[in-house]
């Protein structure tokens, strides 16, 4: 499998279609403040505040909207750049512009970021999670911070809609972890979806990936610096317990782990952009991610869906291989849910939902026909 251009910063660097052009409007991050959010456990925090984007224009009916989802160390910048200086676009900025997959001629794009966002350090990235400051107490929340689900992502991007006076998506699509919550959204919401395009993402996870899940979290866990979450308070950071936790889930993902441990600086860099606990709190959905379970049985769950539901994946994933989203479409198609299973050939392995724009447009682009 060969290695992926950009690492852990997961950023595509493909050729353009010549007839097309990657998004080039302004981009600006909005921030929306929630006052006392209510998490599904029942806790509540006096604010949350998410960062959102939007390319292309909403129509008179509000029926061209499309919601883009990120994936697990992503956050809502999906495409185009703030600046002309910037050195990177956003991380879908080949399937969003006009006339690309994503026609911002013809759609109203939103991209969000999610609470507990593992890019909490950077200045773009607005989010609320155990490294924000309590207001309550005036120190951060550390491991104090409620624990969150994928139905509270859909609760806080349902608020940016509102906002916004969206009421039905045409399309929600995203990679990998994006693609986990645009299921969610059409089994929490039914009545405001008419499509999900669910990229590299799987309906649960087996023993063996939740088992690697666990792994990733006790290493952080073991680390002399974690202090049981509250190492902010003492002003250090488990950076190497990150580090190792990152090797790990790539070698998970990847399926080949033959050549991570030569790259251990590059994941220590990379951990010191990520901090512990909003690491944590991501990889505990996942942990627990059954979809539709939450309804009493997933069986039951599934059947709440009303979208079109496409699974797309890459021929060289085994992480989330061509079978498991075999399985899951006949899973989904046991529910009475109108899903089908869709191949590409993708180059590197699970991270094809990232780095192998240009082999998946076409069909996200025909479903948006």
């Amino acid at each position: 499998m060969r290695r992926p251009r950009h690492g852990l910063a997961l950023l595509a660097a493909l050729a353009l279609p010549s007839l097309a052009s990657a998004y080039d409007g302004p981009v600006r991050k909005r921030a929306l403040r929630l006052a006392d959010f209510r998490f599904e456990s029942g806790e509540t925090i006096p604010e949350l505040r998410l960062g959102y984007e939007t390319y292309g224009q909403l129509n008179a009916a509000r029926d061209n909207v499309v919601l883009i989802c990120h994936f697990f160390m992503g956050d809502g910048h999906a495409a185009g750049k703030y600046s002309p200086s910037d050195a990177t676009p956003g991380w879908w900025d080949e399937l969003i512009g006009d006339g690309l997959a994503i026609d911002t001629r013809r759609y109203f794009v939103v991209s969000t970021d999610l609470p507990c966002g593992m890019q909490v350090k950077r200045d773009t990235v607005i989010t609320t999670g155990p490294r924000s400051l309590d207001p309550r107490t005036g120190v951060p929340y550390g491991p104090r911070f409620p624990r969150t689900t994928l139905r509270d992502y859909v609760a806080a991007q349902r608020a940016v809609l509102d906002v916004l006076g969206v009421r039905r998506l045409r399309l929600i699509t995203g990679p990998s972890m994006g693609g986990m919550l645009a299921l969610q959204w059409a089994v929490t919401r039914p009545d405001e979806v008419d499509q999900v395009l669910a990229v590299s993402a799987p309906i649960e996870f087996s023993a063996v990936d939740r088992a690697g899940f666990q792994a990733s979290a006790a290493a952080i866990r073991s680390d002399p610096l974690w202090l049981l979450g509250d190492y902010l308070r003492f002003g250090v950071e488990p950076d190497y317990g990150v580090a190792m936790a990152l090797h790990g889930l790539l070698a998970l993902s990847e399926g080949d782990a033959l050549w991570i441990p030569w790259r251990w600086q590059s994941y220590l860099d990379d951990a010191r952009g990520v901090d512990a606990n909003h690491y944590l709190q991501t990889l505990g959905l996942h942990t627990d991610y059954t979809l539709g379970a939450e309804h009493g049985s997933q069986a039951a769950g599934l059947r709440r869906i009303r979208a079109d539901v496409i699974l797309l994946g890459s021929r060289d994933d085994e992480f989330i291989t061509p079978e498991e989203l075999e399985d899951a479409e006949q899973t989904l198609r046991a529910a009475r849910v109108r899903a089908q299973r869709v191949l590409f050939d993708g180059t590197n392995g699970h991270l094809s939902c990232l780095e192998d724009q240009g082999a998946f447009a076409p069909v996200l682009s025909n479903a948006l026909r």
